[in-house]
């Protein structure tokens, strides 16, 4: 790591063996968008620094990031860090390809803070400011996220049928889990963290295009 590394980490009260505590960011700050830290979030977040196999040092720094909501301005610089750190060119101390995994994690998190468990999997679950947390959090660390499934569904407009959600799905089932070195999103297939997570599952959504009318004259020619 070098001196300005070194020295970018110590103005956010991390050093060389706390800073992994900067992969938990995204998430804490997702977490947070809201005003407050649900305890769903708070379990899906020790979770997750399980999960990374954080060191003491780090789980002290997240931890703290936990009791006390982060200001924006501290955010924004240390997720610059993160993706700093991410893209050296010469020593790289985080996998580029991981940034994109943590935005994935963040909105799970966020989703396993929804109070009403069977509403957590629906595409409209996140509210508007985590959301825009999500957004920023993506354009700092210089990855797409791509659109929410709410945003999607809104596009296609009025003709689009909106899953339900079902109560099968609880908040723990669509919280992400990283084990040895792998993501797994859900229920669903594991995905290596050297591998690029795709944004989001694609929503159901039908849309009903109206079938194009030909008189029996029209209908003859083709034949």
């Amino acid at each position: 790591m070098t001196d300005l590394h070194e020295d970018k980490l110590e103005t956010l009260g991390l050093d060389s063996s706390s800073y992994r505590a900067l992969l938990m960011l995204p998430a804490v700050y997702v977490a947070w968008a809201g005003g407050t830290l649900t305890a769903g979030a708070a379990a899906g977040l020790e979770q997750m620094m399980q999960d990374l196999e954080l060191n003491e040092h780090a789980v002290v720094v997240v931890r703290r990031w936990l009791r006390t909501r982060p200001t924006a301005g501290y955010v924004s610089h240390a997720l610059a860090e993160l993706r700093d750190l991410a893209s050296a060119v010469d020593e790289p101390q985080i996998d580029y390809n991981l940034l994109q995994a943590l935005l994935s994690h963040a909105e799970a998190v966020a989703r396993a803070g929804v109070t009403n468990p069977e509403a957590a999997a629906a595409p409209w679950a996140l509210s508007r400011t985590e959301t825009q947390a999500i957004d920023q959090v993506s354009r700092i660390l210089g990855v797409d996220h791509g659109q929410t499934w709410a945003d999607l569904l809104q596009e296609l407009g009025a003709g689009a049928e909106m899953p339900e959600p079902t109560a099968q799905r609880s908040a723990s089932q669509i919280r992400t889990k990283i084990t040895s070195g792998t993501i797994r999103v859900g229920s669903g297939e594991a995905l290596g963290l050297a591998d690029t997570v795709p944004a989001r599952p694609a929503p159901v959504a039908t849309v009903k295009a109206p079938r194009p009318h030909r008189d029996q004259e029209e209908r003859d020619s083709l034949i």
